[in-house]
């Protein structure tokens, strides 16, 4: 199979950048060969390693930007002269933000808090990833103290149940008047020993 030459100017471009190897050019332009011996039309070679997961979009981009400019400035569609391989041979050095990180898949800074990379769409495993908020536990935990006053003066119908956002039981600790007062006395206990829980599972304590 004669290899065409802007796919043989497009592996040595990839190879200069270090995005591929010897190796992974020699089997994507194998995979073509058996193509075409099935008959099957041809794909540029950027496909089979785009195929192969040697190459992402935005790479396979820069490599035919690169083709262009060598076709462009010499003419060579068979080889890359020297002069223009040296420019591209060593990777652009990202530059970032105090506030950014390099992405660990393609490289490219991103800001720390970000869940996915804008460029290559990998998560990035931030902390940050979203939040789907309900609205009930933006104010965070429940003060201790205000939590037992109200227990303690309008626990009866129910008020320390709706502060910690347990609105069902706070509704129904109002209609039974406390629970016939046992249940209002059992939360005084609860929260006086620091046993009580908000709507999110996490215990009312004091905090200094």
């Amino acid at each position: 199979m004669n290899i065409d030459p802007q796919d043989k100017l497009f592996c040595e471009i990839a190879i200069d950048l270090g995005m591929i190897k010897q190796e992974q050019a020699d089997s994507a332009l194998e995979a073509q060969k058996v193509d075409d011996a099935m008959g099957i039309a041809k794909k540029k070679i950027g496909a089979y390693l785009f195929e192969m997961k040697v190459l992402t979009r935005e790479q396979i981009g820069q490599i035919v930007k690169m083709q262009e400019k060598v076709d462009t400035s010499t003419g060579n569609k068979t080889s890359i002269s020297k002069s223009s391989a040296s420019a591209p041979a060593a990777p652009v050095k990202n530059k970032k933000e105090f506030d950014e990180v390099f992405c660990p898949s393609c490289g490219k800074p991103i800001k720390q808090k970000a869940y996915m990379c804008p460029f290559c769409g990998v998560k990035t495993g931030s902390s940050a990833s979203p939040q789907i908020s309900d609205g009930s536990s933006s104010s965070g935990k429940k003060n201790w103290t205000v939590t037992l006053l109200l227990s303690i003066f309008l626990g009866i119908i129910g008020v320390d149940r709706f502060y910690v956002g347990h609105n069902g039981l706070g509704a129904l600790k109002l209609c039974t008047i406390g629970g016939a007062y046992i249940w209002w006395i059992i939360d005084i206990i609860l929260i006086a020993t620091k046993n009580y829980k908000d709507q999110n599972g996490n215990l009312v304590e004091w905090e200094e």
